[in-house]
């Protein structure tokens, strides 16, 4: 989580930030949230320095907040208008710049940040459903079988697009799940030794859409019981500390 937000919600803030990017010169994260002790359903708060003079939008940032999916209410101050001369030096050196004009690079840092944070939280949550998925005997029930493998299914793609997005946020292009494999492997994201696991793990994930067949199927299951089930956690350990320290 990013200041107490899930991800998608952290991104949706970041969204309409940069949608109302014309109108702004800053936006500081300021109180509970910045600070770190914050509780679960503590405002977000806000400092906002407008361009002089304000432009005018169809809709205003605060009622863009209000009539988003956050479900936090979203607290505005106009740095111009604020007379507690305190309070703005305590957000002046306190708070955390989420955009600023004059460099353009804090919306671009945050957004990128709340793409990547979002993408692991998916992985992770995809991954535990996986775990979940594999403590089903399949021998009970055939839907636990294909369950399973649609669930791979889904943890793969959410793993290589994680890879993908990181290794963008790194500079490197790779635009498929082999490219990015390699790639990763050059960053020290995936262990040499687990390469042809991984090689193979691409080669099964291909072999999914036939597993209308049980043997085919059988085979797949056997792959990611023994096998990608472990790199995939493996991947996980070493990319969450990764993009955590990011926003550090």
């Amino acid at each position: 989580m990013t200041f107490g937000l899930a991800a998608t919600d952290f991104k949706t803030l970041m969204r309409i930030i940069i949608a109302h990017s014309a109108q702004l010169q800053r936006v500081i994260l300021f109180g509970s949230r910045a600070q770190g002790d914050y509780k679960t359903h503590s405002d977000i708060d806000l400092a906002i320095d407008y361009q002089q003079p304000k432009k005018s939008s169809e809709t205003t940032l605060q009622e863009d907040f209000e009539s988003s999916s956050l479900p936090y209410t979203v607290d505005l101050i106009d740095l111009a208008l604020e007379k507690d001369t305190r309070l703005k030096t305590f957000i002046q050196k306190e708070g955390v710049v989420l955009y600023d004009e004059a460099s353009k690079s804090n919306g671009d840092f945050w957004m990128t940040y709340a793409i990547l944070n979002e993408k692991l939280s998916d992985f992770q949550l995809a991954l535990s459903r996986l775990d979940e998925a594999l403590t089903k005997n399949i021998e009970a029930d055939s839907l636990y079988l294909d369950g399973t493998i649609q669930r791979f299914e889904f943890t793969y793609e959410l793993c290589w697009k994680l890879m993908k997005a990181y290794l963008s946020y790194l500079g490197i292009d790779a635009n498929n799940p082999r490219a990015a494999i390699r790639e990763s492997l050059k960053q020290n994201l995936i262990q040499d030794k687990n390469t042809p696991e991984w090689l193979e793990m691409i080669e099964k994930r291909n072999l999914t859409t036939h597993t209308y067949h049980k043997t085919m199927a059988l085979t797949v299951y056997a792959g990611i019981q023994s096998s990608f089930i472990h790199l995939l956690h493996d991947f996980e350990k070493k990319v969450s500390p990764l993009i955590v320290a990011i926003a550090k």
